[in-house]
């Protein structure tokens, strides 16, 4: 992990997991670059940097449903691992509220976490995702925290559509923001929209 700390905290941090299809990571736009704009609203931002899929498996047999699981549970693992040192650690004990934000693959284990958190780990209490993947999610009958989603093109995509059939299950609404399609990490202009949000949950 980086830890990207604001001159002037707020009281919020987000753990950010980029995308990349398990195969490479986008660090930069959908990491660094966006921890740097969202610290300089006063939020605390931690960026994952997790394993990705062997090259040889991506060859060979390409990212089946039953690869993609098996990483995916990978990727989740080094998630939990990262949000359970974030809680024990002075900087995210500090904070009044500490939240997820993923893109592409990276959204798919930002909800893994959601829908199967481990027993010991603080609950989480916002999330965002960005071009959403929603591959084999969960349902849940508790709790769920607000959900912001970005979606590309000006669409309601099917995978957003689907969240927001499960979010409102349990009665909580989600926000929706509209990126352009080339743009789906730091330049999509949607962090003042993401920052009011995050204000008034």
């Amino acid at each position: 992990m980086t830890v990207h700390r604001p001159d002037q905290p707020g009281g919020l941090g987000v753990l950010v997991c980029p995308g990349g299809g398990f195969q490479a990571l986008h660090l930069e736009h959908e990491g660094h670059r966006v921890a740097e704009v969202l610290r300089r609203l006063g939020v605390t931002v931690w960026v994952l940097k997790h394993r990705l899929v062997p090259s040889v498996a991506c060859a060979a047999q390409g990212l089946s449903p039953g690869v993609f699981q098996s990483h995916l549970s990978v990727v989740h693992l080094d998630l939990m691992t990262a949000w359970q040192r974030i809680q024990e650690h002075p900087l995210g004990r500090g904070l009044d509220r500490l939240g997820l934000l993923g893109f592409g693959s990276g959204s798919r284990v930002v909800l893994e976490q959601v829908f199967r958190p481990p027993g010991n780990a603080r609950k989480v209490d916002f999330v965002g995702v960005f071009s959403p993947e929603v591959e084999g999610v969960g349902t849940s009958s508790g709790a769920l925290p607000p959900l912001f989603v970005g979606v590309e093109d000006g669409l309601r995509s099917v995978a957003g559509l689907r969240l927001e059939f499960l979010w409102g299950r349990v009665g909580q609404q989600v926000t929706w923001h509209q990126c352009p399609s080339s743009s789906p990490g730091v330049e999509h202009r949607g962090w003042l929209e993401f920052r009011d949000w995050l204000g008034v949950l």
